[in-house]
C-alpha cells in the first residue's frame, strides 16, 4: 500500500512543480503562435495535468480571458480531477488583445445607427473562432497528447463567445461553461440567431453550463439574466440523451465574483457521475470497465482510468487477502501503462504475496531494467532469489 500512496502524493504534487531553481511554483508555461488569421502574435499559456504521460491522452480546455482566471482555473482542475470527479485535463488560457473584437459576434450600433465609441471594433468572433479553428487548436494538438474532446469556457463576453461557438461552429467543442454570459450584447443579436437555427441541434453528444450572477437587474431584456433565461429555454429544447444543458443563478454572487464557483459547478455538471465508487467495485470488480466503456462512448474516444486508479484498487484487494483480483487489475494498469515502472513493481508484489516467486523476479527485474539502480528493488531481487 506504501506506494500507491506515494503514487497518489505525487499526482496531487506534481501539478505545482517547483521551477528550477528550486523556490518558485510553476503551473504553467507562456507561449505563442503568430497567427495570419487575426494578423497578430497571440500569447496562451498552458498547463499540464500533474501525471502527463504522452502515452495517454487528455481533453482540453481552452479558457477566455485567460490572463484573468488561469491561476484559479489550475486550481479548480488539479482539485476536482484528483479527487476524481473530472478527468485530467490540458489547460490552454488564452490571453487578450482586442477584447471587445474577439468575443462580440456582431458589430453593435446605437439608437442612432452609429457604432457605440466602445464597440468600434466589435464583431469579430467569426474571425477569432476560424483562428482558434485553424491555427491554435492544430498547434496543441502538434505539441500534446490530446483526446478529440474541448471543453470552452468564458465569462462575460466570453460566456457570449462560447454560446456563439456552439451555434456557429457546431462541433468545435463538446462541451461549454459559459459564466454570466452577456447576451444582452447588440439587442440579444445571439437570442435571434439561435432562433433561426433550433431545428440544427448538434448531432454530437453535447453539454452546456450557463451560470447566471446576481447583478441587481429586473428580469427584462435590458438585463443580465433576462436575456440568460431566454437562451436556455430556447436551447433546452435541443435537451436529450445526447444533449445536455443546464442554467443555474447564484443570488450571492454577483458579475465580478461568479466565475470560480461558477466554473468549478460547471465542470461537475459537465462530468456528473464520473466519479466511481470504489467500494461497489470492491464488491463487483466488473464496474471498473463499465465505469469508463461508458465514460469512453461519451467522450467520443478509449478514455483510459487513471494509473493510481487501477493501482489503488488492486492493493486493497492485496490488503484483503484476494491475491488474484489484485494481480488482475495490476496487469491491466500495465496493459494501459506499460512504460510505468511502478505497474510492474505492484504486480511483482502481487506475484510474491501469492508466492509465484519467479514471476515476480521478472517484474521485479523489469522494475530495475526501467528505473536504473534502485537499493530497495535489489534488495527484495536477493530476498526473493533465496526463496527458490
Amino acid at each position: 500500500m506504501r506506494r500507491v500512496l506515494i503514487v497518489i502524493l505525487l499526482t496531487m504534487l506534481m501539478s505545482f512543480h517547483s521551477g528550477a531553481d528550486d523556490k518558485s511554483i510553476v503551473i504553467g508555461e507562456r507561449l505563442s503562435i503568430d497567427s495570419n488569421v487575426l494578423d497578430e502574435e497571440r500569447e496562451y499559456w498552458v498547463h499540464l495535468p500533474g501525471s502527463y504521460d504522452k502515452n495517454n491522452r487528455y481533453p482540453v480546455v481552452y479558457l477566455l480571458d485567460g490572463d484573468s482566471h488561469f491561476e484559479s482555473t489550475v486550481g479548480i482542475l488539479r482539485h476536482l480531477s484528483v479527487n476524481g470527479r473530472i478527468p485530467e485535463m490540458i489547460l490552454v488560457g488564452i490571453l487578450n488583445t482586442d477584447r471587445t473584437r474577439d468575443l462580440t459576434p456582431s458589430r453593435a450600433i446605437d439608437e442612432s445607427g452609429d457604432t457605440q465609441e466602445s464597440f468600434k471594433t466589435s464583431g469579430g468572433s467569426k474571425a477569432f473562432l476560424q483562428f482558434l479553428e485553424t491555427e491554435l487548436m492544430p498547434k496543441i494538438e502538434e505539441d500534446y497528447s490530446i483526446a478529440p474532446y474541448n471543453i470552452i469556457v468564458g465569462h462575460s463576453f466570453g460566456g457570449l463567445l462560447a454560446l456563439y461557438s456552439l451555434i456557429e461552429k457546431p462541433g468545435l467543442f463538446q462541451s461549454y461553461v459559459s459564466i454570466d454570459p452577456s447576451i444582452w450584447w447588440d439587442n440579444q443579436w445571439l437570442n435571434e440567431q439561435l432562433a433561426n437555427k433550433l431545428n440544427q441541434k448538434p448531432k454530437e453528444f453535447t453539454s452546456v453550463y450557463i451560470a447566471s450572477a446576481n447583478n441587481g437587474q429586473d428580469d427584462g431584456p435590458s438585463s443580465m439574466i433576462g436575456p440568460q433565461r431566454e437562451f436556455f429555454a430556447k436551447m433546452s429544447t435541443w435537451n436529450n440523451d445526447t444533449f445536455n444543458s443546464t442554467i443555474e443563478y447564484f443570488p450571492a454572487e454577483d458579475h465580478a465574483s461568479v466565475p470560480l464557483i461558477a466554473l468549478h459547478n460547471g465542470l461537475r455538471y459537465l462530468f456528473k457521475g464520473h466519479n466511481i465508487d470504489i467500494g461497489k467495485v470492491i464488491e463487483e470488480p466488473s464496474l471498473f470497465d463499465s465505469h469508463f466503456d461508458t465514460w469512453s462512448k461519451k467522450l467520443g474516444y478509449d478514455y483510459l482510468p487513471p494509473e493510481w486508479l487501477a493501482n489503488y484498487i488492486g492493493y486493497i484487494f492485496l490488503q484483503q487477502g484476494k491475491v488474484d483480483q489484485a494481480i488482475t487489475f495490476f496487469k491491466q494498469n500495465i496493459e494501459m501503462y506499460p512504460e510505468s515502472s511502478n505497474t510492474y513493481d505492484s504486480l511483482a508484489e502481487g506475484y510474491a504475496e501469492k508466492g509465484e516467486i519467479k514471476l515476480a523476479i521478472e517484474n521485479y527485474q523489469k522494475v530495475l531494467s526501467m528505473e536504473g539502480e534502485s537499493e530497495r528493488v535489489e534488495r527484495i531481487l536477493e530476498e526473493l532469489k533465496e526463496k527458490l
